[in-house]
């Protein structure tokens, strides 16, 4: 019955992450166009949120933290813990 209940914990939260990641990038489109509001910060936060369900952000990820491995250690210590998170490791780029 517990195993049950870690599947349903898991789907809960990868479903709150895309939707975090989803209101994250409309938050950053709403930057491009209101100029208080800015917009890098929820637009990377809206790629990191969606990585681990989206390839092609995933190898994005991936090349973010091999060229720039300061920004390579925030979001690791931002990921920690979620599974699919820590495959940002590999070593296809995203240029």
């Amino acid at each position: 019955m517990n195993a049950g209940l870690g599947t349903v914990f898991r789907k809960t939260l990868s479903v709150a992450r895309v939707t975090a990641g989803i209101l994250a990038l409309a938050l950053g489109c709403v930057g491009l166009l209101l100029p208080v509001v800015p917009q890098v910060p929820f637009f990377v936060a809206g790629f990191v949120l969606l990585a681990p369900n989206v390839p092609w952000l995933r190898r994005c990820v991936a090349w973010l933290r091999l060229r720039y491995p300061q920004i390579g250690r925030r979001i690791s210590r931002f990921t920690r813990g979620h599974k699919r998170g820590s495959d940002f490791r590999s070593t296809s780029g995203c240029e």
